[in-house]
């Protein structure tokens, strides 16, 4: 029995010196890139595997700690450690898969940080029964099974989002926190509640007040952290509203860049709050602003390097060929009064929730690429030519975790003719796409919590299940970067059986030129 916790507890220690070397390589050499945004079957897997062990190490815990007493012999303490031997490796083999199946730095830290944490905490464990510290064997299994449930995000996009968030957090309760101290010295009461729970009586014996200099520095130091706080929202805001398919490398690259610029910026900003309290170091302050306008500059330079942003000299080039490289969709629309009151639904909601709102429709085909103006035109009106008006209808209303653009939406009724069409639309535009077409009309984009989707999607229920409509004209939208850019390419129509168009000009933006198409109706 000694020698296998003596085996047992050298296991775990080198357990928990691979995870500190990956964690040196995750934030100190950046060895963990993205490579993909929302869904990646390894990484699923993976992910599945490292959430089942920790599952079965907090089960192994809780069942040996209801079936022993609070004071269990050694022996029954020891084979606690023998039962959590297996679970502990399938951990650490599930940990370096899943990192190396594209984890992004956050998603990263994420899962090197819970591995740390409960492998430490079994750790713990065995040491203390080695020793015969069987007291504490309680205690210590509780803190196993606390660390046991596994937080590791689903995608880079939630785990990104979550660690920008929380540097947004941070920040805001830093300014909550010294507005609430200014006007506390403003009004001339005693300091803030923050202040005197750390001075315990004055025991530190230091002034608490502003001089009349250091408050105009206070002053100063509040809008500069405001400034940063608006600049470190967008990036927020912007990560949101992306659309990143796993094939673009350049974004992934990005996202991963702007992430580790939010986490670096935490140690910054909470040294700059501390500065600001009195008596204000100047020297101390100094260091501080400079290392916040470090940290600010980073953010801004690489929210302007965004791909879509910094692509003048690809555009440029795409221009001689006056056309579009970026991904479209085809989308089959309703006309009036329907697109009326499905817009007026998708607008009720966007102001309520403060989400982007939209155009109503159905995306026949997406990830359309390469199109020359003259195919723009060409294509939509050899799809819309072969094509009838769709009738669709709207079977129930659902949701699906995590995906920002099927947030809230009514699935459709897959007839034939739904099917027809997006084969049609493949052929046109010779797109494959193995995953299955799914039609829907989206009511809600947005990265909500599941439970708030699912109450939405109970909510329109009653207003949109088994709603009838048809589907009467068909457009191509650039649908690239936050919906706020996404960018008509062209409208067509069913010659005889879709509706008729009056002519229309369209027009397409570059990033360098704008090129006005010219669309006739026959």
């Amino acid at each position: 029995m000694a020698s296998f916790l003596t085996a047992f507890d050298a296991q775990l220690a080198k357990y928990l010196e691979q995870l500190e070397q990956l964690k040196e390589k995750n934030q100190g050499q950046r060895l963990f890139q993205p490579s993909f945004w929302l869904q990646q079957t390894d990484f699923d897997v993976a992910r599945e595997v490292f959430v089942a062990a920790t599952g079965t190490i907090g089960h192994t815990v809780t069942k040996f700690s209801l079936v022993y007493s609070k004071t269990p012999s050694k022996e029954e303490a020891s084979s606690i450690c023998e039962a959590l031997g297996k679970p502990c490796e399938q951990l650490l083999a599930a940990t370096n898969v899943a990192l190396f199946c594209g984890a992004g730095p956050s998603l990263a830290t994420e899962i090197i940080n819970d591995a740390i944490r409960l492998i430490k905490s079994v750790h713990d464990l065995a040491k203390a029964i080695e020793k015969g510290d069987l007291a504490r064997v309680p205690q210590l299994t509780g803190r196993v099974w606390e660390y046991s449930t596994s937080r590791v995000s689903k995608s880079n996009c939630v785990a990104s989002k979550r660690s920008m968030l929380q540097c947004i957090t941070m920040l805001n309760s830093t300014v909550d926190e010294l507005k609430e101290f200014l006007a506390e010295q403003e009004e001339g009461e005693s300091p803030g509640a923050a202040l005197v729970e750390v001075e315990q009586d004055d025991e530190f014996g230091f002034d608490s007040s502003l001089t009349k200099e250091e408050r105009t520095l206070f002053q100063s130091g509040l809008k500069l952290l405001s400034m940063c706080a608006a600049i470190m929202k967008r990036g927020v805001l912007t990560i949101k509203k992306l659309t990143i398919t796993n094939d673009q490398d350049a974004f992934l690259k990005w996202t991963a860049k702007l992430d580790v610029s939010y986490t670096a910026a935490q140690d910054a900003i909470v040294d700059f709050g501390a500065a600001l309290y009195p008596p204000i170091g100047i020297d101390e302050l100094d260091e501080a602003v400079n290392e916040l306008n470090s940290s600010a500059t980073v953010i801004l330079a690489c929210l302007k390097e965004m791909p879509e942003l910094a692509s003048t000299e690809e555009d440029a080039l795409v221009s001689k060929h006056g056309g579009l490289d970026r991904p479209c969709g085809g989308w089959a629309v309703p006309g009036k009064p329907s697109a009326q009151e499905l817009e007026d639904v998708i607008k009720t909601y966007a102001e309520r929730l403060q989400t982007p709102p939209f155009l109503p429709h159905m995306t026949v085909l997406s990830g359309v690429k390469a199109l020359s103006a003259e195919e723009v035109t060409v294509k939509l009106s050899e799809l819309a030519d072969s094509m009838h008006v769709l009738d669709v209808e709207i079977q129930t209303l659902t949701f699906k975790d995590e995906l920002y653009f099927q947030c809230v939406f009514g699935l459709l009724k897959l007839t034939s003719e739904l099917r027809q069409a997006h084969g049609r639309a493949k052929e046109v535009y010779a797109v494959e796409r193995k995953e299955e077409f799914m039609p829907h009309v989206s009511f809600i984009y947005g990265d909500l919590a599941s439970e708030a989707r699912a109450e939405l999607a109970k909510e329109l229920q009653p207003q949109l299940d088994g709603r009838l409509q048809k589907m009467d004209k068909l457009q191509l939208w650039r649908t690239l970067g936050p919906v706020e850019s996404w960018e008509l390419g062209c409208c067509g129509r069913r010659v005889k059986k879709w509706r008729t168009q009056f002519l229309s000009f369209v027009v397409v933006k570059l990033a360098t030129v704008q090129l006005w198409i010219f669309v006739a109706s026959p």
